[in-house]
C-alpha cells in the first residue's frame, strides 16, 4: 500500500492527529506531508478526518464532601452524542450509573443534579447559536 493510502487511512480510521501520522510516517514536517497529500488525494488531509460524534467521561456526582474519599465509589458514564439531523445537528446527554451510586448518598446526588443538564444543554445552545455563530 502507497504511503498517501496508509496516510488517508490512518486519518480516517486511527483516532490519530495529522502531526502524529505525519511523524509516524517519516515526514519532516506538516507542510511537507501537506504538499505530499495534495499531490496525491487532490485534498489537504484534514479532509479525511471523520469529525468526533461521540464524548465520554466518569464522575462522581454530588461529591462535595472534601472530608469523603469518593474514588471507591462507582462513577456514573455521561455521554455526549452528535447526530445529523434535518436542519441542523441533536446533541443528546445522557449519563448512566446511578443505581450504583451508594444508596445513602443516591437521592441527594440525584436531586442535586436532576436540573443540572438541563443548565448545560442552555449553555451549550447559547454558546452554538450566540453572536458570531452560524
Amino acid at each position: 500500500m502507497a504511503v498517501a493510502e496508509i496516510a488517508a487511512r490512518l486519518l480516517r480510521e486511527s483516532g490519530l492527529t495529522i502531526s502524529e501520522i505525519f511523524h509516524r510516517l517519516g515526514y519532516a514536517s506538516a507542510a511537507s506531508f501537506n504538499r505530499a497529500f495534495k499531490r496525491v488525494h487532490r485534498l489537504p488531509p484534514s479532509a479525511y478526518i471523520e469529525p468526533l460524534r461521540f464524548f465520554s467521561f466518569r464522575w462522581h456526582p454530588f461529591a462535595i464532601d472534601p472530608k469523603v474519599d469518593y474514588s471507591r465509589e462507582p462513577a456514573t458514564l455521561v455521554a455526549f452524542q452528535l447526530e445529523e439531523v434535518a436542519g441542523g445537528t441533536k446533541l443528546v446527554i445522557s449519563e448512566s450509573g446511578f443505581d450504583r451510586i451508594p444508596l445513602e448518598r443516591r437521592a441527594k446526588a440525584f436531586t442535586a443534579n436532576e436540573q443540572g443538564w438541563t443548565a448545560q444543554a442552555k449553555l451549550i445552545e447559547k454558546y452554538v447559536t450566540g453572536p458570531g455563530r452560524p
